[in-house]
């Protein structure tokens, strides 16, 4: 391993300053993924093993009684993408307490957005919500084999509510 050091002075007032910043080069390690572990779903949203990090609904409010605010473990997870099938989808479920604009957001394992095309700040009544993923990127090119998260975020006047769940994407040729 190689380190690159450099010097850069900066004027302060009438005084310098010396700051020291090291740069790595030639790092054989693996990057660090930001995710790990799944809540291991069926194809018909049944849990196999749990995650108690995933799917929990976290909210802030100005209301005392902001409701039920439910999500449910995508399903299958792990998924499996087959390259000559257009029928490969991950469902997600929810419930809104109340009228909401919601966001759904997937981002690769390095926390990069790679799909926020599912829902956009679209306005949504009360109720029970099945939405599917076509495993596909926002250019509507099919995802590399990895772990993603999946975000929500719902807001109302009064409270906004949040949750997220990984999902990890196999690929079969």
């Amino acid at each position: 391993m190689k380190i690159l050091f450099k010097t850069i002075a900066l004027l302060v007032t009438t005084a310098f300053l010396s700051i020291q910043i090291s740069c790595e080069k030639n790092v054989t390690k693996p990057v660090e993924t930001l995710y790990s572990g799944i809540c291991k779903t069926d194809t018909m949203g049944n849990v196999i093993e749990d995650d108690i990090n995933d799917w929990q609904p976290r909210f802030s409010s100005t209301d005392t009684n902001p409701g039920p605010f439910r999500v449910f473990p995508a399903y299958p997870n792990p998924v499996t993408l087959r390259e000559d099938s257009l029928l490969t989808i991950l469902v997600f479920n929810f419930i809104l307490p109340e009228k909401a604009f919601v966001t759904i957001t997937i981002n690769d394992s390095l926390g990069h957005v790679i799909n926020n095309k599912i829902l956009n700040n679209t306005s949504m009544s009360i109720g029970r919500y099945k939405v599917s993923w076509n495993l596909k990127n926002d250019s509507g090119k099919p995802v590399q084999e990895g772990i993603y998260r999946l975000f929500i975020n719902a807001v109302t006047d009064d409270s906004t509510y949040q949750s997220y769940g990984d999902i990890k994407v196999k690929k079969i040729n």
